[in-house]
């Protein structure tokens, strides 16, 4: 071995070392404006400093892949502003733009060590990602679906999607439950993630969950507590969107939001604002229809009343014609009567005048006669003035007949009727108000 020559090398420090001051004193000795996608995020408990793998990608690929920190002493203002302008927090996915100076470590190796994040480039960035999902969902017929759902009459089975803990849930329930008009709902929570990376895969969860159960149910209710400083990016999700658009029960949302809306507010059957604001709306919507149903009830009542005194007027009309014929009748056979027993007084007297006194006994039997006459002439005009009576509306009434009227007008012939007509039939003690269902003749009706 003795002889041999290496030739010069250099160590791995002094390589690295190299590179360290290749990179940070000769090309990027200022800091840089760029531009990268977050693929990892994670802050540290216990130092405080915020790690990121920063991306770029091409239809999914990845491009380029860099090391990126925020340090504790710059962490939290950096963060605060960026929510402050955006009302979200820093998130795997999000597009930032960042001033940031490159390091290499001679261990850790090369990454950026991030100063400043521009907001107003990230909020310009989710405003086009929700502009683009909004424009696939209306292209594919989707946007407007769950609002052309009908809204049931009674809004009272909810199936709510929200978290167990947040107070949104809380007040939602206390003002169903305790809503001053006393309306019943029945509430089933069905428990969900809202905030992290795991909020659009359980609420696809949830909504498949009730769908397995969406006949138990009248509509579905989205809620969460918050204000505009909590992060809403899961609700900018094109997945969630389709699947709410495309449910089969009209879906409501409240996820407590006052900046923007979320492309979940657009799709849904009815968007608002907070989860009381929800429960106000189904409230509101049961006072309504209930006033609807009390005003309705009115006019139905008006009718029938109405209606009832047609028919009083009517039954007294026809009545009175029945009394007025019947007097008629009885004045006429009473004065025929008379009449033709005056005749027949004078001529019995002329035949008696005549015969004298010897036709005596032949006159008292014709006298006889013409009283046996009379008495069966009143026995007949009293049974005819007892048929009559026997005949009135009221007495016919009370013997089990019915008198039927279609339109104020009575029915004497089943070809007056139709099928689905409505009909009203007088008893002797009160009406009945029926539908036809079929109107045949005799013939038939013996089958």
């Amino acid at each position: 071995m003795e002889g041999l020559s290496y030739p010069s090398y250099l160590t791995l420090k002094e390589l690295a070392q190299g590179l360290k001051d290749v990179i940070e004193d000769y090309y990027f000795s200022a800091p840089l404006w760029v531009v990268a996608e977050i693929a990892e995020i994670r802050l540290n408990s216990h130092t405080g400093h915020c790690y990121l793998e920063l991306v770029e990608k091409e239809d999914d690929q990845v491009l380029a892949r860099m090391k990126g920190i925020i340090w504790a002493s710059n962490y939290s203002s950096v963060s605060s502003f960026f929510q402050e302008v955006t009302g979200r927090n820093l998130e795997r996915g999000m597009k930032v733009l960042f001033l940031a100076r490159l390091r290499f470590h001679l261990v850790h190796g090369l990454s950026l060590d991030i100063k400043e994040i521009d907001p107003s480039y990230s909020l310009g960035e989710m405003m086009r990602k929700k502009r683009e999902i909004l424009e696939r969902l209306e292209r594919e017929g989707l946007l407007a679906l769950n609002r052309s759902l009908p809204f049931p009459l009674f809004p009272q089975r909810v199936a709510v999607i929200s978290s167990p803990t947040a107070a949104g849930w809380e007040d939602f329930v206390d003002h169903l439950q305790n809503n001053s008009h006393g309306f019943s709902f029945f509430c089933k929570l069905f428990p969900t993630l809202m905030q992290g990376d795991k909020v659009e895969s359980s609420l696809l969860s949830s909504l498949e969950e009730i769908k397995e159960e969406q006949d138990s149910f009248d509509v579905v209710v989205i809620i969460r507590g918050g204000g505009s400083n909590v992060d809403l990016s899961c609700f900018d999700s094109y997945l969630l969107g389709k699947t709410v658009a495309a449910f089969s029960l009209p879906v409501l949302v409240g996820i407590g939001h006052e900046r923007d809306d979320t492309v979940l507010d657009y799709v849904a059957h009815t968007s608002l604002k907070t989860p009381t604001a929800v429960a106000e709306f189904l409230v509101d919507w049961m006072r309504k229809v209930e006033e609807e149903i009390d005003e309705e009830m009115k006019r139905l009542k008006e009718a029938v009343r109405n209606s009832e005194e047609r028919e009083k007027y009517v039954l007294a009309t026809l009545a009175e014609r029945w009394a007025e014929r019947v007097r008629a009748l009885l004045l006429s056979s009473k004065e025929e009567l008379s009449l033709c027993r005056e005749r027949l007084l004078v001529h019995s007297q002329r035949i008696l005048g005549k015969i004298g006194e010897e036709q005596r006994a032949y006159w008292r039997q014709v006298q006889n006669l013409v009283e046996k006459k009379i008495s069966r002439e009143r026995e007949m005009l009293e049974r005819t003035e007892q048929a009559i009576r026997f005949l009135s509306p009221e007495n016919v009434l009370r013997r089990g007949y019915s008198i039927t009227y279609r339109e104020g007008t009575v029915v004497k012939s089943f070809k007056d009727l139709q099928e689905e007509d409505i009909v009203s039939t007088r008893l002797r003690d009160g009406w009945i108000k029926s539908k036809v269902e079929e109107a045949y003749g005799r013939k038939q009706s013996e089958l």
